[in-house]
């Protein structure tokens, strides 16, 4: 038998991002690594986070962040996939893109339809997608910086408009508000615990959407 497919598609949570070193977690503390050691061999758990992105967003210098024009060929290169993890929107919360908490929740409504097989050339027929909500931004410990001002009440916003989103389109839902918090040290990004957290939960999802 064929080994059930897991698209772990996000930012730099999902990349791995430490905000200590400032480099990436090592695999046996992504939650992504912890996550395909829970699971074993009968599933492959494949990592596609990248620092920055957001659902529809471009920044004037940064190139390939925009997680819906990356999504469609994401989605035929990685055909067939069983279970998705969708987690977006922390960076959408940014002040140069200077939106709403509906606004960002209308650009994660754009790539859960991508994900489900709009203008892609093959949809995966048995997918089961997760919507995941992000963790808070906790604005007393960004700093100096900036970028992220503004950033808390809108991620404290995301997880019905996320939920609402996973509920029209037949999917699951997942809120890491209630889960985990973001480290001390720069509000944003997460330390070992947490991933250790998320891996378990998904864990457990993944093992009861796709029983291996």
């Amino acid at each position: 038998m064929s080994r059930k497919r897991v698209l772990c598609f996000g930012d730099s949570n999902t990349w791995g991002y430490d905000p200590r070193s400032l480099g990436r977690y090592p695999e046996d503390v992504r939650w992504t690594g912890r996550m395909a050691t829970a699971l074993g061999p009968a599933y492959q758990v494949i990592e596609e986070g990248v620092n920055g992105r957001t659902t529809i967003y471009d920044y004037k210098d940064r190139f390939g962040k925009n997680g819906r024009e990356y999504l469609r060929p994401c989605m035929d290169s990685h055909f067939p996939l069983d279970v998705m993890f969708l987690w977006l929107g922390t960076n959408d919360t940014k002040v140069e893109f200077a939106q709403s908490a509906e606004q960002i929740a209308a650009g994660m409504e754009d790539c859960v339809a991508i994900a489900l097989g709009k203008q892609i050339d093959r949809p995966s027929p048995n997918l089961k997608l997760v919507v995941v909500a992000p963790p808070i931004v906790d604005e007393r410990h960004l700093g100096s910086y900036d970028k992220l001002v503004g950033a808390e009440p809108k991620t404290r916003a995301l997880p019905a408009l996320f939920r609402a989103i996973a509920d029209r389109h037949h999917s699951r839902f997942f809120d890491l508000t209630t889960l985990v918090a973001p480290s001390a040290v720069d509000g944003c990004h997460l330390d070992p615990d947490a991933h250790a957290a998320i891996a378990v939960a998904f864990t457990a999802i993944v093992r009861e959407l796709a029983p291996g």
